[in-house]
């Protein structure tokens, strides 16, 4: 999607995932309740709307911004995902598996560069994300961006995300809290086609395994902050609104806020 617009919303907004529970599946199944069919974005004069095949697998996220219209296509093979494209910037991210079926690496590329990104993965023995490794690909060979490995709290749930790099440098993502229990698409605030910012916590194979969203997240580059947060409209499972925040801890009177609304097929 198109982030450069959307970066806050993606970062703090739930969307409801129609289906029992979550699991290993590459390709997201909505096996019965109501389908997400749009988000507004009212103050922004932005919106997405959510269509699915058959069998309830997203199909097609069109967004509708100011900046234009954005269609990403979602293709699969062997029932799992295979492709995202996006009409508006024509890129692409391919997907591989290994052999339990868990998304082993994410290839991003573009038309109009022979520069590829990729991210390959690692899992737990119980099936949680370990390590992701962010590979630039070029004329000049496959170069190691950052190496980040995944800490759990005792209760299993992801606490805390190290990303370094060739200089030893380090980016941390803390998720302080978490929304209560909620069943999510994740699709619309996950990194599709594009680098976007955090995406070692909003990619498909760290959020699938997720049974609740970020609700405190902050962020630290070389000792400067970075607070996201989201307040939740959430009645039986079923997300109404959200509204996200966006500030530096040392400047929190400059906060950015914004508001999204959920509408289902039923």
């Amino acid at each position: 999607m198109i982030r450069a617009f959307y970066s806050l919303v993606i970062l703090t907004a739930l969307v409801f995932f129609q289906s029992c529970s979550k699991n290993d599946d590459p390709v997201p199944q909505n096996a019965s309740g109501p389908l997400l069919t749009k988000i507004e974005w009212k103050d922004q004069n932005a919106s997405a709307s959510f269509e699915y095949n058959t069998d309830n697998s997203q199909r097609q996220i069109i967004y509708d911004t100011p900046y234009g219209i954005d269609t990403l296509n979602f293709a699969y093979a062997n029932s799992k995902l295979a492709t995202i494209t996006s009409t508006r910037s024509l890129k692409i991210s391919q997907y591989a598996y290994n052999e339990k079926n868990q998304v082993s690496n994410i290839t991003m590329s573009s038309i109009y560069s022979i520069a590829k990104y990729q991210f390959e993965y690692t899992y737990t023995s119980i099936g949680k994300v370990a390590s992701l490794k962010y590979y630039l690909l070029n004329e000049g060979g496959k170069h190691l961006i950052y190496n980040s490995v995944y800490d759990y709290d005792s209760a299993g749930d992801l606490s805390k995300i190290t990303s370094t790099d060739k200089n030893k440098q380090q980016i941390i993502i803390l998720i302080k809290s978490y929304s209560e229990k909620t069943l999510f698409n994740p699709w619309p605030f996950i990194s599709t086609t594009d680098l976007e910012e955090m995406y070692e916590l909003y990619n498909y194979p760290v959020l699938n395994s997720l049974k609740k969203l970020p609700k405190r997240v902050e962020k630290i580059i070389q000792g400067n902050k970075s607070i996201y947060e989201t307040d939740f409209t959430i009645n039986s499972l079923k997300l109404g609104k959200t509204l996200s925040s966006n500030y530096y801890e040392d400047d929190p009177g400059n906060k950015v806020t914004m508001e999204a609304t959920y509408f289902y097929n039923n």
